[in-house]
């Protein structure tokens, strides 16, 4: 036996198994389609709201993410898992434009397995460091002599260990979320969540200004220079990310959608829509079909 194969490693293995009792694990599914990339700068901050997975880790660079009106702090050696159709934003102020994120964007036939995760920002530890790592050396690999096939075993294997150290933080009450017990920035934690918030009424500077306690102008200014966005289209954004949502999980009809989301008649709605996402709300709740 080769030496590298100790005998003590197969020490507990039963000698006389039960046969018909096999091993059952939920992962019958792996990822699929899977994108892997870098983000080393960010020259504009966009909304994103698709029906994929977005596993991000902050190699350098420390940043905020926005998740359906949840902002998150993330340091370097932390990350997040954004769920298919979860509107995310990140921040993007020009003093934090050079950044280091590994991201892979994939598909899962069962989103539902990873709602534990939804939220929830992670911190890398021995055993998840070296899944990130066997994951990006296969990536090399396969981008070397086009194989492929080992890659969605490796993100699985990751993944599966994300889910089962977020389980058992449930499970003995030691949960750490890095992301939003140490806020870096709780001027846009406040006022995000307060926006997102009142999404469904008319919302005025002055009346924002007299919640966050500041001038109208300074306002602007201050979540300009956080963001890389205005005020103004952040709203627009989170306004028509939440119609996408109720579009695509709901029966409401499109008054009712446009009235929830803020827009003051369906005219409005239907034509600030259509500026952002291309066509129309009827035209996008079909595409779920």
């Amino acid at each position: 036996m080769p030496d590298y194969l100790a005998p003590q490693l197969f020490h507990g293995i039963p000698e006389d198994p039960d046969l018909f009792a096999g091993i059952h694990s939920r992962f019958t599914e792996l990822p699929r389609n899977m994108v892997v990339f870098l983000r080393r700068s960010i020259s504009t901050g966009e909304f994103h709201l698709h029906h994929r997975f977005v596993l991000l880790l902050v190699i350098r660079g420390a940043g905020g993410v926005v998740v359906d009106g949840d902002y998150f702090s993330l340091t370097p050696a932390e990350g997040l898992l954004i769920l298919p159709f979860q509107s995310h934003y990140i921040p993007n102020p020009a003093q934090l434009r050079k950044r280091f994120w590994f991201y892979v964007t994939f598909e899962f036939p069962t989103p539902e397995l990873f709602g534990p995760l939804s939220k929830t920002p992670f911190q890398l530890t021995p055993e998840t460091s070296a899944l990130f790592e066997a994951l990006i050396q296969s990536y090399h690999q396969a981008r070397e002599h086009r194989q492929f096939d080992e890659l969605p075993f490796r993100l699985g294997l990751l993944l599966c260990r994300l889910l089962n150290q977020q389980e058992s933080r449930l499970t003995h009450g030691t949960i750490h979320l890095p992301g939003q017990q140490v806020v870096a920035n709780e001027f846009l934690r406040r006022l995000i969540r307060w926006l997102h918030d009142n999404l469904h009424t008319e919302l005025s500077i002055h009346q924002i200004s007299r919640v966050m306690a500041l001038s109208p102008s300074r306002l602007r200014a201050r979540f300009r220079e956080e963001t890389g966005m205005s005020l103004g289209a952040f709203i627009r954004n989170s306004r028509i990310h939440r119609a996408c949502t109720l579009l695509r999980s709901s029966e409401l009809p499109v008054a009712d959608i446009a009235q929830r989301c803020g827009f003051n008649s369906p005219v409005s709605f239907s034509r600030s829509f259509r500026q952002t996402m291309g066509i129309s709300p009827m035209a996008y709740r079909r595409r779920r079909e």
